[in-house]
C-alpha cells in the first residue's frame, strides 16, 4: 500500500479502530480473566468486553501497540511506510517522517 492508498482507505482515528477492531474480531478476542472467547464491543470505551466475567480488553491490548499513547493512525502509518520501501526503513527516518520527537 502506498501513501495515497493509506489516506484514502483511512482517512481519519475512527477508520483505523474499526479496521483494528476488525482484524481483532477475525483472529479471536480471549479474556484475559477467565479466557471467554464471547467479547462484544462497548463502541463509547473503544474496547472489547467479556461476555462471561465483564473484563475490558483495550483495542490495543495484545499488539506492539499495546503501551503506547500515539495513535491507532500513527501506528498504521508506520506499518506502511515500513513495508512499502524495499531497502529498509530506519527508526530515524520514521521518526523524521511522522513528527515525532522520540
Amino acid at each position: 500500500m502506498n501513501i495515497i492508498n493509506f489516506i484514502n482507505r483511512f482517512p481519519d482515528e475512527s477508520s483505523c479502530v474499526e479496521f483494528i477492531k476488525n482484524q481483532r474480531l477475525q483472529q479471536g478476542v480471549i479474556c484475559k480473566r477467565c479466557s471467554c472467547t464471547k467479547q462484544y464491543w462497548l463502541e463509547n470505551k473503544v474496547a472489547f468486553q467479556c461476555a462471561s466475567c465483564g473484563f475490558r480488553t483495550s483495542i490495543k491490548s495484545g499488539t506492539v501497540m499495546e503501551n503506547s499513547n500515539l495513535p491507532i493512525r500513527t501506528w498504521l502509518l508506520a506499518i506502511t511506510f515500513i513495508s512499502a520501501t524495499k531497502k529498509g526503513f530506519s527508526a530515524a527516518e520514521l521518526q523524521r517522517q511522522l513528527c515525532l520527537k522520540r
